[in-house]
């Protein structure tokens, strides 16, 4: 009976040992490999990259662009004004010996944008194209020798006076042209668009016009012999006379004082202002008539 109670407390004694030996292999394979799989990796892949990869590229990516966009359109269009201009009238507007636009005008036209504070720009072309460049947006206002009348101010408005001026009758020296009459039938030659053109030479009893695109051109015509006359402003004409031998003034035809002005669109109330303004102060000054002086003759 001892002997049978002592194996049973053997047998008991190996299969605990047994069981023991089975449990603890189990334990180590599945707590240290789970930690060490499931951590590390998880803090790595999760939390650095998604920080670097979302912050810094959407900062760099919105801002700067939006401000170069927005910014740059505002500035051009706030910080110059387009002076129309023929720069074949002198001594209003001509071109020197560089191409840059000189003369009365021009010195006006860059008070006036000093005024505003802008940058002037300069768009020369044809006199007749001007009302049009105007209407348009192309340029912002004229300022050309240009004269104001009934018919302009219809669409267009118009600066106080800045000069006085009338037409006349330019010939050759030989010419026996001495009255209005004298005019009808004859070859007459005027700068296309003008005054002299639209309201004087086409009214004139079968007149054959002859439209040219400076007044200069038609005064060489006319020292040449092709024409007959020319119908001009008469500041512009006195200028000529004195670079072409041979011509002379029909002082007994005599025409209407005329008003130069300068012209904007309709409704431009700030512009026409500051353009008020500085006429004002070169006329008060006296500084329009020095200028006058020095681009007609020189001096």
């Amino acid at each position: 009976m001892k002997t049978k109670f002592t194996a049973l407390v053997a047998a008991i004694m190996l299969l605990a040992a047994v069981l023991a030996g089975c449990a603890q292999p189990a334990a180590e394979p599945t707590v240290a490999p789970t930690q060490e799989a499931t951590a590390a990796p998880e803090e790595e892949a999760t939390v650095a990259p998604e920080e670097e990869a979302t912050a810094a590229p959407e900062e760099e990516a919105t801002a700067a662009p939006e401000e170069e966009e927005t910014a740059a359109p505002a500035d051009g269009e706030k910080d110059t004004i387009v002076w129309g201009t023929n720069a074949e009238f002198m001594p209003f507007e001509t071109k020197d010996s560089s191409g840059t636009v000189v003369g009365v005008d021009a010195d006006i036209a860059a008070a006036i944008a000093e005024k505003l504070g802008v940058e002037l720009v300069v768009e020369d072309m044809e006199f007749d194209s001007l009302p049009a460049a105007l209407e348009s947006g192309k340029i912002d206002f004229i300022a050309a020798g240009f004269t104001r009348n009934e018919e302009r101010e219809k669409s267009m408005d118009f600066s106080d006076t800045y000069y006085v001026a009338r037409q006349v009758v330019l010939v050759r020296e030989d010419s026996t042209i001495a009255s209005e009459d004298d005019l009808k039938g004859l070859k007459i030659g005027v700068q296309n668009g003008t005054t002299g053109d639209l309201y004087f030479a086409s009214e004139i009893e079968d007149a054959d016009v002859q439209r040219y695109t400076t007044i200069m051109l038609a005064a060489q015509d006319l020292a040449a012999g092709r024409i007959d006359c020319v119908i001009g402003d008469n500041l512009p004409i006195g200028v000529i006379m004195n670079q072409i031998e041979g011509l002379k003034l029909v002082e007994s035809i005599v025409y209407e004082d005329e008003s130069y002005a300068i012209a904007t669109r309709k409704g431009e109330t700030e512009l026409m202002t500051a353009i008020n303004e500085v006429l004002a102060e070169m006329t008060e000054s006296g500084e329009i008539d020095e200028l006058l002086t020095v681009y007609s003759t020189g001096e």
